[in-house]
Formats: C-alpha cells, structure tokens, sequence
C-alpha cells in the first residue's frame, strides 16, 4: 500500500486555512486511509505501508521546507507500533527529484520500527544522535528579563515560570486557552511570592493577530520582550482505532498551528531566543499519541525553517518524559514507562537542561533519563559523546 504526500502548494503557508489544507492533505488524509483499511480488517494480517513525503527532511538550509510534510512521519512511527501485522517505510524526497522517488520508494524496506528515510541526491540517509556533553556558558536569562511563556500554566509552562521567578525574578506573561479560575488565580499568587510579576492572557495561540496584540500588550507594559518560550500542548492518549478525526486535528493543531503562529506574530520582533518545547515522541512514537506525534514533527521543521531567517536564535528541546507534578493522567503514562526503562525528568534537572540548550550552539537538543536499551533503541551510540565546544552568546542587547 502507498500513500504519496506530495501535493499541494511550493511557496511557504501564509495563513491558517492554507495550514490546514496542507494537514487535510497529509495526515488527516492518512489516517483516514489507515482507519478504513483497520475497518476492513485488512491490519489484521500483513501489510505493508510506504509513504513518500517531500521537502519534510530538509539536507541543508538551501533545501525546500513544507513542515506539513513531516507530520507523516510522525503518524506512521504511531501507527507502526499500534498495529502489530502493519510494518511501514517514511521515504522523503526532494520536491524537485520526485522523478526517481517512486522506484525509490518500491525498494525502500518496511519495517515494524519506522524510521524516516532522506533521500537527496540519491543518497539515502537516516537520523542518527550522538551524546553532548555541554560546555559552561552564561545564562541567556536577564534578571527581571520580559518572557512570554505559550502554555504557561501547563506542566512544563508551569516549571519554567516557576524557575524564571525563583531564579531570574522575571517579568511573565502567560499565555493559554482556558479563562482565568481560581487554581489558575492560585498557580499566579505563586509566582508572585517567588518573586515574579505576571499576568496571565487567555488567547488563541494559533491566531497570529491574538498573539500579536499580546506581543504589543507585553511590550507596552513592559517596554520589552526578552524572549518567547512554547510550551503548548494537547495530550490526546487514544489508539488511532478509537481516535476521531476531531480529536486527531486538536493534538495536531495544538502544537502545529501554535509554533508558526508563534513565527508569524514574532515578525518584526528581535527577541534574546525563541525556544520550543517539543518531544521525543518524534524519535519513537508512542502508542496513543499519532496526533501528538505528528504535531511534533510539524512544529519541530516550523522551528527549523524559521531559523533559517529569523534574527534571533531558535533552540528546540525534545523532552523525555517530565514529572507528572500530580496530574493523575500523566501519573498513569508516566508509570507505563517507568516500567519500560523511561524515567521522568525533574523541574530542577529540567530548568538545568534547558539553560545549557540555550546557552549552547545546537539548534535541536534531545534531553531523556533512561536506561541504555532504550538510548540505543533510540539510535544513540553509547560510545560516542560529543563534547560542545565553548560558546559564547551574543551580547545581550539592553532593554
């Protein structure tokens, strides 16, 4: 079975209907396939499912880039492990060498395990990651600095607050979809007495012009804006045989149409850094997460694209798993890996993790506690450890 993920428009998306076209297209369009063939009964026996996506994998900057391609992948590493008989092959292409792709993709293997497959040039590549072992350089954080935290009251939102207040005594701004109640009002009071001052603004993040306005808003109550951390997400935890396409586009979106339009309102803006918050899902996709994991992938090339032109620096995190900090649903994924050899990362190892990745020279940072079977299953050597090279920031421009 081939799924070709090729088409729409060459120039880059400009607005949010265009966004979702491109994910109706792709992997709504997929999983529309993969549901009607569960319903048939045909991954009940041997299937093999090759998928061919392009400009998703970009080699080097001068490469195209259509994000909306990578949430395939993202899919497919979802649906390979929830469908025992469905092995499954992710080949990217070059837009502008689709002629040789359909051969390469008849003899590209499917495997049980999918892992994406860049084919530039003829030459066939896959990701592989490699231990750094960070150099000390100073914080990225000002004190009192100005930061705009996208799902600022999530878990992770909620810890990075935490820090940047304890820390940095930062001036917050705290961005989610859900009305101020009282746990949130308590979440705020908190802050305040570790020493922050913060507001929290219900937007829709995946509107540029909302964001925008709270952009402005920032800036006019504070003069400034130091930097814009997202950690925006939806945990959708449902097998795709029982995932609606309504509950597939919520996970998608959440992380896909948040991150470029987190870009798009920042046009114009010379922030410190721009960081996102992203997961290891898109190394190893996990069972009930395909839309997560395809938002992920999505989210993850929007912040590579826009590091191309952007006049501040990007850095991605890709989080193992983090503590569940009391909620009794992530308690419950939490303990599923626990038990596979997955340990969650703490707040304090968190907030460390995330000032060497800042402070750092490399873009995309994997930041995960877990046993060596796991690391090697993720494709890391255990015997190779990069060491980063000192690096200095850029000087901190003032206020």
């Amino acid at each position: 079975m081939y799924f070709l993920g090729i088409g729409g428009p060459r120039e880059p998306v400009d607005d949010r209907a265009g966004l979702h076209a491109e994910q109706e297209r792709g992997t709504v369009s997929l999983h529309r396939l993969v549901r009607g063939l569960d319903r048939a009964g045909l991954l009940d026996r041997p299937l093999a499912l090759k998928v061919l996506t392009a400009d998703g994998l970009p080699l080097g900057d001068d490469d195209a880039l259509r994000p909306a391609a990578a949430g395939l992948i993202g899919y497919c590493e979802v649906a390979a492990k929830e469908f025992p008989q469905l092995t499954a092959a992710c080949l990217d292409v070059r837009g502008g060498e689709l002629d040789a792709a359909a051969a390469a993709l008849v003899h590209e293997p499917a495997r049980a395990k999918v892992h994406a497959v860049s084919l530039r040039g003829g030459v066939r590549r896959v990701r592989a990651l490699e231990a750094v072992e960070p150099a000390a350089a100073p914080t990225r954080f000002r004190e009192r600095g100005v930061y705009l935290v996208i799902g600022g009251l999530g878990v992770l939102g909620r810890d990075t607050a935490r820090y940047l207040a304890r820390a940095h005594r930062a001036r917050l701004v705290l961005v989610g979809r859900a009305a101020l109640d009282e746990r949130r009002r308590a979440d705020l009071t908190a802050l305040q007495e570790l020493g922050a001052e913060v507001s929290y603004v219900p937007c829709d993040a995946g509107d540029p012009a909302a964001l925008r306005q709270v952009i402005d808003e920032t800036k006019e109550r504070f003069g400034a804006l130091h930097g814009v951390i997202h950690s925006a997400m939806v945990l959708v935890d449902k097998p795709i045989r029982e995932l609606s396409e309504a509950e597939l586009r919520t996970a998608l979106d959440a992380k896909a149409d948040t991150v470029w339009s987190m870009f798009r309102a920042l046009r114009g803006e010379r922030p410190d850094f721009v960081l996102l918050y992203s997961s290891a899902v898109t190394l190893e996709g996990n069972h009930g997460q395909a839309g997560y994991a395809a938002g992920c992938h999505v989210a993850d090339a929007w912040a590579l694209a826009a590091a191309r032109t952007a006049p501040y620096p990007v850095r991605t995190v890709n989080w193992g798993y983090w503590h569940a900090a009391g909620d009794a649903h992530r308690e419950r994924v939490l303990d599923r890996f626990a038990a596979a050899g997955i340990r969650p990362i703490s707040a304090a190892e968190g907030m460390a993790a995330v000032e060497r990745a800042l402070s750092g020279p490399l873009p995309q940072t994997l930041v995960v506690k877990a046993d060596p079977k796991i690391l090697t299953g993720l494709g890391v050597d255990p015997d190779a450890m990069l060491k980063a090279q000192p690096h200095r920031p850029a000087p901190i421009r003032p206020p």
